[in-house]
């Protein structure tokens, strides 16, 4: 198995998903290795040939991939997460051969993001008292500390503006950007605008999630169209009220769970009509052979 340094010297281009993990891993190996180019997407499964790295998914190539998905199932896998309890964005920065604070601070806020082991969380804690301070903003994780509101902040933007998250994560020294309007100041008017607007939903947050049963599984179910901000909406009612969460997304299907026999029996109401599926700790995502409509969907998960 090649080292993380001499992949390094071969890689041309990155493929990384468009979350804040995915976005954030893609920006610590940018900054230090020049010249290479970045996709940003959401697919999974993506073909890729020796010159590239994969973050934070799967490909059907020979790309070489860091991961913490243990279903990953990849032929070139240079760092994997077997338990999959640490980000993608912990595994490339704990294996830069330098590193500095920005990287600290990107790989902390994305254990938050991904709600996932704290080891940078913990050492940035130390090092940058002033995230640690009383933030003016509701965040979708319902804590007070400034670091957790930035966390959602690049959350929102990962999904809205991918590639101009790219860009200002190279900017993000926890000595400049230690608090969520200085984040702000690195975004344009229209940017700037959708991030207020996010923030206000996170203040007067009031979900509509309907609650059915699964077996002896109470859940709660909802449509993505329901909500202005899904995701950060799925998250929020996970922290604010821990259980089982079915999420339609059109052709996907987010679960969210503790319980691996209620995923197993959630991913086997699906299998019908699944293309792919994959996932972490608490997290199982399934790709569709088809978009469905709510009703549709409610109609698997009560069969």
């Amino acid at each position: 198995m090649p080292t993380f340094r001499e992949v390094m010297s071969e890689i041309k281009k990155i493929d990384t998903d468009d979350d804040w993990d995915g976005i954030g891993s893609a920006a610590q190996i940018v900054r230090h290795f020049n010249g290479i180019e970045v996709s940003i997407n959401h697919e999974k499964g993506v073909p890729s040939d020796s010159h590239t790295l994969i973050l934070d998914k799967d490909t059907v190539g020979d790309g070489w991939v860091i991961d913490h998905h243990p279903t990953n199932k990849s032929r070139n896998i240079l760092i994997l997460c077997k338990e999959g309890n640490k980000p993608t964005a912990t595994l490339v920065y704990e294996a830069l051969p330098k590193k500095d604070k920005t990287d600290l601070f990107i790989a902390a806020t994305a254990e938050i993001t991904d709600s996932l082991h704290n080891i940078c969380l913990e050492k940035i804690k130390k090092e940058n008292k002033d995230l640690f301070k009383a933030s003016n903003y509701k965040n979708q994780y319902m804590r007070e500390e400034e670091i957790f509101s930035i966390a959602s902040v690049l959350a929102f933007l990962s999904k809205r503006y991918p590639y101009k998250t790219l860009e200002i994560s190279k900017n993000l020294n926890p000595n400049k950007i230690d608090s969520v309007d200085s984040l702000i100041n690195l975004l344009n008017n229209q940017e700037k605008s959708d991030v207020k607007r996010f923030l206000s939903y996170m203040e007067n947050f009031n979900p509509r999630f309907d609650l059915i049963s699964i077996g002896n599984y109470e859940v709660k179910v909802a449509d993505e169209k329901w909500f202005e901000f899904p995701m950060s909406s799925l998250e929020r009612m996970l922290t604010e009220n821990p259980g089982n969460y079915v999420f339609l997304k059109g052709d996907r299907v987010s679960i969210r769970s503790n319980d691996i026999n209620f995923i197993n029996e959630v991913l086997r109401r699906f299998q019908p009509i699944t293309e792919s599926y994959g996932g972490r700790v608490n997290q199982f995502g399934i790709k569709l052979k088809k978009t469905l409509n709510y009703d549709s969907f409610l109609k698997i998960l009560n069969k």
